[in-house]
């Protein structure tokens, strides 16, 4: 066999072998590998001091070093204390809680059975790294797994046929399209035992390309919101995104507030009283859809599915509550100890 032969078939193996070892890949036109990326990138070291006034580290494998916050409400997932916005790289997460310029905007959020949701920090900013999903008149998001990575000139990477394997239902927020806009976007939220219906009732239009250097978010265009929600005001990236240290910076460290077994059972029995009578409304306005008589068995089941399935929310939300009312208490008793330590010796000591 001549040299040519042989290199072109060396060529061969080693396409074949890059293309059975790659991820999934969501991306736009790739750019030139030798342009250096321009996102804006963050130190690791500058989350540790800005985020600890507002949760806790924990050293939690196979991620090791990840932030969890406290002070939430039941049924609390990422992405939905705040509302969306156009910008100039696609669809912006513009969070009310004060240490979101962080944890929605640089690395990936998971969840873990014993201690809740947990952001696992990245150093790329985007304007958010979630998955879409789309039809029939819903719009919903989820944080990406873990295990998406983004690679400049390249794009999003994923692993696996289908993105929503790697989401648990419960981070999914669906809204109706026509309410996508909302300003406070959580009062709008369909109730969680929905969203297992829900994944079903949609596609996947998760969608992220590189614009300038910089990642862009798009997911849902914006003519299908204005078509059901009216007119989208355009923004520009510099008027959305926030910095580290524009919300955070300087932020003394708080003790958190530790609340009794009684008060998170307050919170729990008034969190599960709104998912129920938002679950009995939904479930009536679907049933007055049918004709009557119409209501077909296959319906009927799941209903009554969707409905077992709020009891075991609220259990998974009693667990996840003890565990932070634990956590708070410890960190609470650290914090007054290293207060203590840190007064000035008394006057006249040697």
């Amino acid at each position: 066999m001549d040299l040519k032969r042989i290199i072109l078939w060396a060529t061969l193996a080693s396409a074949l072998l890059g293309v059975a070892g790659c991820a999934a890949s969501v991306a736009g036109p790739a750019r030139p590998h030798h342009l250096a990326p321009t996102a804006p990138v963050a130190d690791l070291a500058s989350f540790h001091d800005a985020l600890a006034p507002y949760g806790d580290w924990l050293q939690v494998e196979p991620w090791g070093q990840v932030w969890t916050p406290w002070d939430i409400e039941p049924g609390w997932r990422p992405y939905t204390h705040g509302h969306w916005a156009a910008s100039t790289l696609g669809w912006t997460w513009v969070s009310d809680e004060p240490w979101g310029w962080a944890p929605f905007h640089y690395g990936r959020w998971t969840y873990h059975t014993q201690n809740g949701w947990l952001w696992i920090p990245d150093t790329v900013w985007s304007p958010a790294w979630v998955a879409w999903r789309a039809g029939n008149g819903w719009v919903g998001w989820a944080p990406l797994p873990s295990d998406a990575r983004w690679r400049a000139g390249i794009g999003l990477e994923i692993r696996g046929p289908d993105l929503s394997l790697g989401i648990v239902p419960h981070g999914w927020s669906f809204v109706r399209q026509r309410d996508f806009l909302e300003p406070r976007i959580w009062r709008s939220l369909e109730p969680l035992p929905r969203h297992r219906f829900l994944l079903r009732e949609t596609r996947d239009r998760t969608r992220y390309e590189e614009v300038g250097g910089r990642v862009a978010v798009h997911g849902i265009g914006l003519d299908e919101i204005e078509r059901s929600a009216g007119p989208v005001r355009r923004h520009r990236i510099e008027d959305l995104e926030k910095r580290p240290g524009d919300a955070a910076g300087g932020a003394r460290r708080a003790l958190p507030t530790v609340r009794s077994e009684d008060q998170e059972l307050q919170r729990l029995n008034a969190w599960e009283q709104a998912q129920r009578e938002s679950l009995d409304d939904e479930q009536k306005r679907e049933r007055r859809d049918w004709l009557p008589g119409e209501v077909t068995k296959e319906v009927q089941g799941r209903q009554e599915e969707e409905r077992r399935a709020l009891g075991r929310e609220v259990e998974r939300e009693k667990h996840l509550a003890a565990g932070r009312r634990d956590r708070r208490a410890r960190e609470k008793d650290r914090a007054l100890d290293r207060r203590e330590a840190a007064k000035p010796p008394h006057a006249g000591r040697d």
